[in-house]
């Protein structure tokens, strides 16, 4: 690991849109570097896997900054537990600012950036249904979200900005 330009890595289920790693290409981080979670027999993102995944790269000396986690895989529509992997993130966060002794208001906290790619059924945040709300439970405690709304809306693609 170069101190000037340390090994930056992001974590995506194996079931994540192909558009991560191009993505990773786009903004120079080594495409070793975009791990892919393996994924439970449903298609959802491996907690436990997770866990694991960032364990072995902070023990390595590199260091996590990114995890995405799936609300609506492409091919087979799939949720990840996005509560439970915020939580994972968060744990590592503090860790590490136990081990790295950083004052509470430091901006060189490390940090997790949790999002989550809705594209595909993200607009499930509209509905009234218990049932579909609770696939996305933790929602509000990611960093960022995206839905597309030609997808699950029927929204035109041309009548979309996204």
């Amino acid at each position: 690991m170069n101190q000037n330009h340390p090994d930056l890595v992001a974590f995506v289920s194996a079931e994540a849109h192909y558009s991560f790693s191009k993505a990773i290409a786009v903004t120079g981080i080594n495409y070793h570097n975009l791990i892919k979670v393996p994924t439970l027999p449903d298609g959802q993102m491996n907690p436990a896997e997770l866990h694991k995944a960032i364990t072995r790269v902070k023990q390595e000396g590199r260091i996590p900054f990114f995890v995405a986690a799936t609300a609506g895989s492409t091919v087979r529509g799939s949720f990840d537990n996005i509560e439970e992997i915020v939580k994972i993130c968060r744990a590592h966060e503090e860790e590490e600012e136990t081990l790295l002794n950083y004052p509470q208001d430091s901006i060189i906290r490390h940090k997790i950036w949790v999002h989550v790619d809705g594209a595909w059924g993200g607009s499930i945040v509209f509905s009234d249904r218990p049932d579909l709300k609770s696939l996305c439970k933790g929602l509000s405690q990611a960093d960022s979200f995206v839905m597309n709304p030609h997808k699950m809306l029927g929204t035109p693609i041309q009548t979309s900005a996204f």
